[in-house]
């Protein structure tokens, strides 16, 4: 009740993942959706006859190209579409061993974190759980099984971070599995064990997007490609062929993963560059800050807010 009464009588209200039902933004208040993904996933923000499913006034993206995708899905205006990057990436600059000793985690080896998407989602009070691929799920923990079998065996240490919708369990052997729980008990936030790591395994999760700020090595296990087109499907149907990493799949890419992560990186480097450029990639410090101003510009705030 307490979360509701701050809603009804807040001037501005951010959100991440929806809001109260997803109402339309009454004229005395204003709605920003500090929206998390984007990127590979197709009609992320529409219903199934392809109307608007979460309606707000601003919509924050960090690449011009996919944060238009969401807007015009949104049916919002270019001006209500702010380039800022997201917030959750000022995490990034607290980022230190701690985090990961906190977490149990050694630092004597180079860090690894495996962030997959979800395939079928668990639903979560009246919501009822869904598919987003026409998969068993066992392709992918499978494919992740060998990655870290091989990268364990070059000297990676490898986190697994799953979903926390995910239906399907991705306790892999080998591997750390960090869960929300575990992130909660130990103080540390998810951007800051993403920070404090030295490269990235995804999918179709957009968090590759905010790990480009980092300019650190990004690996892709798409074993279920064919699936998941089927299913949930793609934001563009050569979205697949542009990655700012290799696609892992033979023996012989994740041991040439492995020495880039050793090595720091600059295997990759320019193709990371280029597909920063060609997404319209925004990394800039101070995202939260950078949100607020942006409103402030737009006279959002009753008085404005001064510098944030």
């Amino acid at each position: 009740m307490a979360a509701m009464w701050r809603f009804a009588t807040a001037e501005v209200v951010m959100f991440t993942h929806g809001l109260y039902g997803n109402p339309r933004p009454p004229r005395h208040k204003t709605f920003v959706n500090l929206w998390h993904g984007g990127g590979l996933k197709a009609s992320i923000m529409t219903d199934a006859r392809g109307r608007p499913a979460i309606h707000s006034d601003f919509l924050v993206a960090s690449s011009a190209q996919f944060g238009s995708q969401l807007a015009r899905q949104c049916h919002l205006p270019p001006e209500g579409l702010l380039l800022t990057g997201n917030p959750r990436i000022d995490q990034f600059a607290r980022s230190s061993s701690e985090h990961l000793r906190r977490l149990g985690v050694s630092t004597d080896r180079p860090i690894v974190v495996w962030m997959p998407t979800f395939r079928k989602n668990t639903g979560r009070g009246l919501t009822a759980g869904w598919s987003e691929s026409h998969d068993d799920g066992h392709g992918v923990n499978d494919a992740a099984e060998h990655a870290v079998e091989i990268l364990t065996r070059a000297g990676l240490t490898v986190i697994v971070k799953p979903h926390p919708v995910d239906a399907d369990s991705r306790n892999i052997r080998g591997a750390i599995i960090v869960t929300n729980d575990d992130l909660l008990r130990a103080g540390v936030q998810l951007y800051e064990l993403i920070g404090a790591s030295d490269a990235l395994l995804t999918d179709y999760s957009s968090v590759w997007i905010d790990f480009l700020a980092l300019d650190r090595p990004i690996g892709f296990i798409v074993p279920d490609e064919a699936q998941y087109a089927a299913g949930r499907g793609f934001s563009t149907v050569d979205v697949l062929d542009w990655l700012p990493g290799p696609r892992l799949e033979a023996d012989s890419d994740y041991e040439a993963f492995a020495l880039d992560v050793t090595a720091g990186g600059n295997d990759q480097r320019e193709r990371r560059a280029a597909v920063a450029l060609h997404i319209g990639s925004t990394a800039i410090p101070h995202v939260s800050a950078a949100v607020l101003t942006a409103l402030d510009q737009r006279g959002v705030f009753r008085p404005p807010i001064g510098r944030p």
